[in-house]
């Protein structure tokens, strides 16, 4: 059986040969060849580019995480605001009503806010890292109507 292969190796390999070095083809069936090698060779490396762009960005995030994790010293208040701020961004409808004060992870809600996104907001603010304690003063409203801060805004998907 070892015979057959070794002997179907050959004559493939022989036809491989007669078929790039072919006297009227060989040179076009070669330059074919190395253009094809190229290609995939590129279409290789900008995927394994990518794929490794997205390994060194998920390990820089565990990484941080652990850093937190270990280190657990509270955000400033100034940053701890920021957080905050950017979380009810995208967690209510309005969020340039809403005030934001925040002393040692104690984080003081105040301003209008709709009725539908009150349980939202608190839900994205109690998650922040940094958080100890959440207080809301938050002035509810069930519509906007007459609420000149609760005006023009896009609703949430």
């Amino acid at each position: 059986m070892r015979r057959i292969w070794a002997l179907l190796a050959g004559a493939g390999f022989g036809a491989c040969i007669m078929y790039l070095f072919d006297p009227q083809s060989g040179n076009r069936r070669r330059a074919l060849v190395r253009d094809k090698l190229a290609h995939y060779s590129r279409i290789a490396s900008e995927r394994i580019g990518g794929v490794g762009q997205e390994i060194w960005d998920r390990s820089y995030g565990t990484f941080a995480t652990l850093r937190y994790q270990l280190n657990r010293t509270p955000p400033s208040d100034d940053v701890l605001v920021a957080r905050v701020r950017s979380k009810l961004g995208r967690a209510v409808t309005h969020p340039h009503a809403i005030e934001v004060t925040a002393r040692e992870g104690h984080v003081v809600l105040r301003g209008p806010i709709l009725a539908s996104d009150v349980e939202r907001a608190k839900v994205a603010v109690q998650h922040i890292p940094g958080v100890t304690e959440l207080e809301s003063q938050l002035d509810v409203h069930a519509t906007p109507d007459g609420v000149s801060a609760l005006q023009s805004a896009t609703p949430l998907p």
